[in-house]
């Protein structure tokens, strides 16, 4: 172990990684290879090289994780909370409204309720309130279907 951890010390690799590739402690190599030089420092390009791949390393492990995680705390939540009845739905949407509808300008008041938000979800709630507040379909302009000419 200790010539092999030599090599990988001859050839730049830190502790860190000479104790990984090893699978011993970091203190176990520090004792090896202590007594030789320490690698160049690394050119610029180099130590951005090393960090990007350490990132991806790192969210190729991480993301699965979270998204896992996420999913879990959304059917947990989707469970507790279960079917919105028509009020709760009436007050949700209300609540998006107040945050990502148009507001009326004293000088300039328009019958338009515009909605604007990317999230699908909370568009599908928004359509789920209109018709529960009664408004029709047809008087609905949905994404695509929006004309300049009106």
């Amino acid at each position: 172990m200790r010539a092999k951890a030599r090599k990988l010390r001859e050839q730049g690799l830190d502790y860190e990684e000479i104790a990984d590739a090893l699978g011993v402690s970091k203190g176990s190599v520090s004792l090896w290879v202590r007594d030789m030089p320490r690698p160049p420092h690394l050119s610029y390009e180099e130590s951005r090289k090393r960090s990007a791949e350490g990132v991806r390393r790192y969210w190729a492990v991480e993301a699965p994780r979270r998204e896992a995680v996420r999913q879990a705390m959304i059917a947990a939540a989707a469970e507790e909370i279960g079917e919105l009845s028509d009020r709760e739905l009436l007050i949700a949407g209300s609540v998006a409204y107040w945050c990502e509808g148009t507001k009326g300008r004293p000088r300039r008041r328009s019958d338009l309720v515009v909605f604007i938000n990317s999230d699908a979800g909370l568009i599908r709630i928004f359509l789920r309130f209109l018709k529960a507040a009664g408004v029709e379909r047809d008087r609905l302009t949905l994404p695509g279907s929006y004309s300049r000419d009106g």
